[in-house]
């Protein structure tokens, strides 16, 4: 009988574990999150959001970080977001002009596509639940329904992150057409 109540012991607490560990932090199905990532920029048809080299200008355009923010549950699906930061170096062999980086936020598919980027400010993104924000401001509520929200986007900074959602207006839509 002790034996019972060691393994009901026993499997009482590793629910209990499983539990708080899901309760915790979002679990990922995909462990291998950001090399997903970088390869989605990297074969990315959006030139500035991929490495390159202009042999015009001896220059270099690459990422130097990438950051998850986190996961953006909607409507079934489940949508990774990042914050990624391209340089483009000065000449090589010359200091002017200047390096210079430039800050995207990027919302990939569940297939890791490419679902919406905007340039932003290098800045302290998180996500909350569907909020994506900086400090305590939102700047973004992925849950919205808001009209304007589903035909222009979220004004990130001074960009607009596409609203990639299946509800979107369009164009016409927007115009009444």
């Amino acid at each position: 009988m002790d034996i019972m109540k060691g393994l009901f012991f026993v499997l009482w607490l590793g629910t209990s574990l499983i539990a708080q560990a899901e309760s915790a932090g979002a679990a990922t199905s995909t462990p291998k999150l950001l090399l997903r990532m970088v390869n989605a920029l990297e074969n990315s048809t959006i030139k500035r959001l991929r490495s390159c080299l202009s042999d015009q200008e001896n220059t270099s355009y690459h990422m130097t970080k990438i950051a998850h923010l986190g996961m953006v549950p909607r409507d079934g699906n489940t949508y990774p977001l990042a914050k990624a930061t391209f340089l483009r170096s000065s000449p090589k062999g010359r200091d002017t002009p200047p390096a210079r980086g430039h800050t995207f936020l990027i919302l990939f598919g569940s297939d890791f596509s490419i679902v919406s980027h905007a340039q932003t400010i290098d800045d302290d993104y998180h996500v909350e639940k569907n909020l994506l924000k900086v400090g305590q401001q939102v700047i973004a509520d992925f849950n919205s329904r808001d009209p304007r929200i589903r035909y222009r986007g979220w004004l990130v900074g001074s960009s607009f992150l596409s609203y990639p959602f299946s509800d979107k207006i369009s164009e016409s839509e927007w115009n009444g057409q």
